[in-house]
């Protein structure tokens, strides 16, 4: 039977653990499903565009971000079948200047 049901992801925030200059540490408590989790995709927008992430981590570093601008950040769960929750609630940053 193919697996149809949604991840399980209902207003999870991604929390901003750490920044710097160029790099922020985000973190997000992990998804439950009627089958498994199997990763997530972590989207980030900023005024350059939209970038994807796939990761099966609870915990992201993401690097080589410009100091001063601002970005923001959310996740999705993906299970086995390729089911995806909808987005998380986002959270945004400014990047410190030098």
């Amino acid at each position: 039977m193919k697996d149809m049901i949604a991840r399980n992801y209902p207003g999870t925030k991604v929390a901003l653990t750490e920044y710097s200059f160029g790099a922020i540490e985000l973190s997000r408590p992990p998804a439950t499903d009627n089958v498994a989790v199997t990763g997530y995709e972590v989207g980030q927008r900023s005024a350059a565009g939209t970038t994807e992430f796939a990761t099966t981590a609870t915990t992201l570093t993401v690097t080589g971000l410009s100091p001063g601008r601002s970005y923001t950040f959310w996740v999705r769960a993906r299970d086995g079948a390729g089911n995806l929750s909808p987005k998380s609630r986002t959270v945004s940053v400014t990047t410190p200047r030098r």
